[in-house]
């Protein structure tokens, strides 16, 4: 799984594209409609190899996020972001420290939609490499669909893209405001829609059974039930956020022991 789920296919978007979807078909596609209708699923692009290296630790599937950690968005500022987008750790500056969106800077996209939602800031830049490797990349990519629509949301595959679910700013909000819900329903009713719940057994759609050792890593699993995948999957985002925190200092809470 490349990208991960689609986000389209969360209720309040599903209908929507696919009538949309439908027009594009007949020939009478709203002025949304980016692209034809065409099954073939929307890729990731190509990571770089610090992404996929040995962070100093192994991967535990049942423990992907301390919950303070989950709603740490104060650690990253503005400022601080555009630091890290003009000395990643990748060597040269991404082209996100000079991406400007109605005045605004990339970095402030990011530090607003963290703030706003109250999560982690560091995440969601792992997010963002993870799914479009924007943060590695040093100019625009050629396809601008894989920076406005980085996270899918708006987009089924190569379907179509709504205009309305376009740029940074609407796809970080979209994400950040998932996590947070997804989150708040783990902490609220006690289990995710799909299953996810503290110290229960849930299978993914990979296959793998996880046992969630907290609030944060259900709610992660309850947003994308995926361990491996290509570029996608929580165990690839666990990685490159512990590169990240490496390289900006921040130290990760560990696994509170079982009481």
């Amino acid at each position: 799984m490349g990208r991960g789920l689609s986000p389209v296919w969360h209720p309040r978007f599903r209908a929507r594209v696919v009538a949309a979807c439908i027009a594009v078909c007949i020939g009478a596609a709203p002025a949304f409609a980016l692209a034809a209708c065409d099954a073939a699923p929307m890729e990731g692009r190509a990571l770089h190899p610090l992404d996929k290296s040995d962070v100093g630790e192994p991967f535990d599937a049942n423990f992907l996020l301390a919950d303070a950690d989950f709603e740490d968005a104060a650690f990253l500022p503005g400022d601080s972001v555009q630091a890290f987008f003009e000395k990643p750790p990748y060597g040269a500056p991404s082209f996100l420290a000079s991406y400007v969106e109605k005045g605004r800077r990339a970095a402030d996209l990011v530090a607003d939609a963290s703030l706003r939602h109250r999560v982690s800031g560091l995440w969601l830049l792992a997010r963002l490499q993870r799914d479009g490797a924007l943060i590695a990349a040093r100019r625009y990519p050629s396809e601008a669909k894989d920076t406005e629509f980085v996270f899918s949301y708006g987009c089924s595959g190569r379907l179509l893209c709504d205009a309305h679910f376009g740029g940074l700013s609407v796809q970080l909000d979209a994400l950040a405001g998932d996590m947070r819900r997804s989150f708040a329903d783990v902490r609220g009713a006690g289990v995710s829609v799909n299953g996810f719940a503290v110290g229960e057994r849930t299978a993914t759609l990979d296959n793998v059974f996880v046992t969630s050792a907290n609030l944060a890593t259900a709610a992660l699993y309850a947003l994308e039930p995926v361990v491996h995948g290509n570029n996608g999957g929580q165990e690839q985002t666990w990685r490159i956020y512990r590169l990240y925190a490496a390289h900006t200092g921040y130290s990760p809470m560990g696994r509170e022991p079982a009481p």
